[in-house]
């Protein structure tokens, strides 16, 4: 079996393909970044040669490029999704002070969206462009200034048209699943809603923030334009096949919340680190 990676966007129901993919291939011959390319580097070194070669399973925030032969050579797939629906997601998620590295902005207990967007924050601006042309730093901005605007979106394009075994669009998420598991040549499997944002305390955002945001993601948004065609295109002329698109739907309607409640229980009792 050739290895596979899913290169996972933040805030694009990243968590549940990768758990699905955990709970269909196992995670013996399995790798996952945590997003920070040091971090990741020093831990894939540290795994003996044997245990490198033998991955079949890359999952987590990684760049397109990652600087090793082992993931770069494997088949990669992924989510990619509106980007002021992400960077509002991601908003949510800094607000609501899940992650260590974003409490500091609502540790006084009074969140500011204003304030957030102009903290600088890498992941607010054109993140899936960058993921997809940056090595080193998922944020930075380097690389668009090396290369100019129009030639980033176009290598990002590139890459994840061209350079992908299959990719979805999050607003067309069960098309996505059955493109991503076809090229996987496997059935779709049920899969389980995780990390679902709750209806209380929603943020509200102004029509000024709205376009703060869409300006930040000006790349993105170009990126988001051109895979949206594409998948539709591959929708149209059959390479994703409507009635397999219809057959899953109906199975997950029939079978999908049952199914989430079940598994969501199970993980819950076995969730183990993956190495």
């Amino acid at each position: 079996m050739n290895p596979i990676r899913f290169l996972h966007f933040p805030k694009t129901a990243g968590t549940t393909i990768a758990s699905t993919l955990l709970r269909v291939y196992g995670r013996k011959h399995c790798f996952g970044f945590t997003g920070v390319a040091e971090k990741d580097r020093e831990k894939f070194l540290s795994l003996e040669a044997d245990v490198r070669r033998n991955i079949r399973l890359f999952i987590g925030h990684s760049m397109y490029e990652t600087g090793f032969a082992e993931p770069d050579a494997a088949q990669i797939f992924t989510i990619i999704r509106e980007p002021v629906a992400r960077v509002k997601s991601f908003i949510q998620h800094a607000a609501a002070g899940k992650s260590s590295y974003l409490r500091e902005y609502a540790k006084s207990g009074s969140f500011s969206v204003d304030g957030f967007l102009d903290s600088d924050n890498g992941e607010l601006d054109n993140l899936q462009t960058k993921m997809l042309i940056n090595q080193d730093d998922s944020g930075s901005r380097k690389r668009i200034l090396e290369l100019g605007e129009e030639a980033a979106v176009k290598i990002a394009a590139s890459r994840l048209i061209d350079g992908t075994i299959a990719f979805g669009i999050q607003e067309d998420f069960d098309a996505g699943w059955v493109a991503i598991w076809n090229a996987l040549g496997r059935k779709p499997p049920l899969y389980a809603e995780l990390n679902r944002k709750k209806t209380t305390a929603r943020l509200e955002f102004t029509d000024t923030q709205l376009e703060k945001i869409r300006e930040l993601n000006r790349l993105d948004l170009q990126l988001y334009a051109a895979a949206k065609q594409e998948f539709q295109r591959r929708r149209d002329s059959g390479v994703i096949p409507n009635s397999e698109i219809e057959a899953f739907t109906r199975r997950q309607h029939t079978y999908g919340k049952a199914f989430s409640f079940i598994w969501t229980t199970a993980r819950s009792m076995i969730k183990r680190p993956v190495n």
